[in-house]
């Protein structure tokens, strides 16, 4: 199960380049020319010598309709699957999270981070950012190759772990895997119960521990 998972986010970011990549290519026919059908606003595109009330803005060298076409495709698409975000639109971001219930299992589930197309820097990409979470404490974890697998364990306090490289395989006691990959994040707050364990891989790993005693429930400022 935790391969299946793993073939599928690799899959699924496999997808995402593919679809950055082609609209990196197609993105001067989408720059320059309207989506087919769409209203003329340029002298152009109403056809000043002729009758071309509903003509198009000629697409620029190199790209021809088609290309406008496969480009608004192409961002709809993707635009759909997250993989781009149109201007102040919310999206969200996955955490996995693990947890444990009254009866001492842990289990894993995902937070959902809700966050905003923002402007953060002038003549740059907006990025999507989300709201502040309160945090008491970090601190940088050096784990050293061989260290491999870690027994059963809770943790003292609810921390974000974000790992920068290397990778790791959880294990919860209801018997579920996952596994998690540098780069990505994990919010651990089974403070109490059975706990989980983990098998790291053979190479040195740089881990960031984040204290966050609200965990992600609630942002503390936008």
């Amino acid at each position: 199960m935790a391969e299946t998972r793993a073939a599928l986010a690799q899959n699924s970011l496999f997808i995402a380049q593919q679809f950055r990549q082609r609209i990196a290519l197609c993105w001067p026919a989408l720059r320059f020319g309207p989506a087919v059908g769409a209203k003329p606003r340029c002298r152009a595109a109403r056809g000043i010598s002729g009758t071309g009330a509903g003509r198009l803005c000629d697409p620029p060298a190199g790209h021809d309709r088609l290309d406008q076409i496969r480009a608004w495709t192409l961002l709809v698409r993707a635009w759909k699957c997250g993989v781009v975000q149109l201007k102040g639109a919310v999206a969200r971001m996955k955490c996995l999270r693990v947890y444990s219930t009254a009866d001492g299992e842990s289990h894993f589930d995902e937070v959902e981070i809700p966050t905003t197309s923002r402007q953060v820097h002038p003549n740059a990409a907006a990025f999507a950012v989300s709201a502040k979470y309160a945090a008491s404490g970090i601190r940088f974890t050096h784990i050293p190759a061989g260290a491999r697998q870690v027994d059963w364990h809770t943790v003292p306090e609810r921390v974000l772990t974000v790992r920068l490289d290397g990778s790791a395989e959880y294990q919860t006691s209801d018997g579920d895997e996952r596994r998690v990959p540098a780069g990505s994040f994990v919010l651990s707050e089974d403070v109490d119960g059975k706990g989980h364990k983990s098998l790291h891989a053979p190479e040195t790993q740089t881990v960031l521990w984040i204290s966050l005693p609200q965990g992600l429930a609630k942002p503390d400022a936008e």
